[in-house]
C-alpha cells in the first residue's frame, strides 16, 4: 500500500531529523536589505530580535552577526545582502535570540557549536513539513497526519 510506506517516510524522517546534519534540515534562502533592517538594532543591544516587521531570515541573519562580535570573530565575516544562507529556529538559549543563520562555509566553531547545541528540531520539522502536509492531508480529505501507531491501527481494519 503506497499511503502506508509515505506514512513510514513521515514517521521516520521525523524520528531521524535529530541525527541529521544541520546544514540539511536548515532552511536555505538569500538574504536581501539586511542593512535597511540592521538600522532597527543597535550595536551597543545585541540579540534583539523581537523588532516587528523583520523578516525570519533577516532577524537570524543579524543574530548571527551579532554572535561574530559577542564570539570575537569579526575575521570570519558578517552575513550581508545578497549572501545565501541557511537558518533554522533555536530553543531557548542564554542569549533568548529565537533563530540563528550561517553561511554554511567559514563560519566560527562556537556559533555552529552554539546552533547545535540549541536546535528546534521540533519547530522545523512543523514548520517545513507537518504544516504543509496537514494542508495537502486536508485537501485530499485524507483526515490527518499519521500518528506511530497508525500502521497497526490501518492494519486491524484490513481484511
Amino acid at each position: 500500500m503506497k499511503l502506508a510506506s509515505s506514512y513510514d517516510k513521515i514517521l521516520e524522517f521525523r524520528d531521524t531529523i535529530k541525527g541529521r546534519p544541520i546544514i540539511d534540515i536548515a532552511k536555505a534562502t538569500g538574504v536581501k536589505n539586511i542593512e535597511k533592517y540592521t538600522s532597527q538594532f543597535t550595536d551597543t543591544k545585541p540579540f534583539v530580535s523581537s523588532k516587528k516587521s523583520v523578516p525570519a531570515h533577516v532577524k537570524a541573519s543579524v543574530n548571527y552577526n551579532d554572535l561574530i562580535t559577542y564570539f570575537n570573530q569579526q575575521n570570519k565575516g558578517k552575513i550581508r545582502s545578497g549572501d545565501k544562507i541557511k537558518w533554522v529556529y533555536l530553543k531557548n538559549n542564554p542569549y533568548g535570540i529565537e533563530s540563528c543563520a550561517f553561511k554554511g562555509y567559514d563560519d566560527p566553531k562556537q556559533i555552529i557549536d552554539f546552533i547545535a547545541q540549541y536546535i528546534n528540531y521540533e519547530k522545523i520539522f512543523k514548520s517545513e513539513l507537518q504544516n504543509k502536509l496537514e494542508a495537502f492531508y486536508g485537501a485530499m480529505k485524507w483526515g490527518g497526519l499519521p500518528q506511530k501507531n497508525a500502521k497497526l491501527i490501518n492494519k486491524f481494519f484490513e481484511f
